[in-house]
């Protein structure tokens, strides 16, 4: 089970990346982002529905509307997807279980590998 979550979060955290925006209130106005991470002067938060109305940015941050005013936004982030870290990750897999089914599949009955003094008519030791 935690070598399925550990491929799982890999799998998430390889095909995307955070991207800082260079010109926010350009970004906001055209893309129209569903959550974006705004730091700020004192900490980093997610944005979920991020909206600009005049210069302030407002949105949802944990069920909460929140205001942030243009001095105080250091940095947005948004997330996207990252095709080449997704096929670094297709290719390390496909590498690994082609190594796992040729390793098992070189082994003989019980999982032991058969050396030249085994009897080829008598498959069990």
């Amino acid at each position: 089970m935690r070598a399925m979550a550990a491929v799982l979060l890999c799998s998430f955290l390889s095909c995307t990346t955070l991207r800082p925006v260079a010109d926010a209130n350009a970004y906001l106005s055209s893309s129209r982002p569903g959550q974006v991470w705004v730091r700020t002067t004192d900490q980093t938060m997610l944005v979920e529905a991020p909206r600009l109305i005049g210069d302030t940015l407002v949105g949802f941050v944990d069920g909460e509307y929140r205001e942030f005013l243009p001095g105080a936004v250091r940095e947005v982030r948004v997330r996207e997807s990252a095709p080449r870290r997704t096929m670094i990750l297709t290719a390390g897999m496909i590498a690994v279980g082609a190594f796992l089914i040729a390793t098992l599949a070189g082994t003989g009955p019980g999982g032991r590998v058969p050396t030249p003094e085994d009897d080829p008519t008598n498959p069990t030791p």
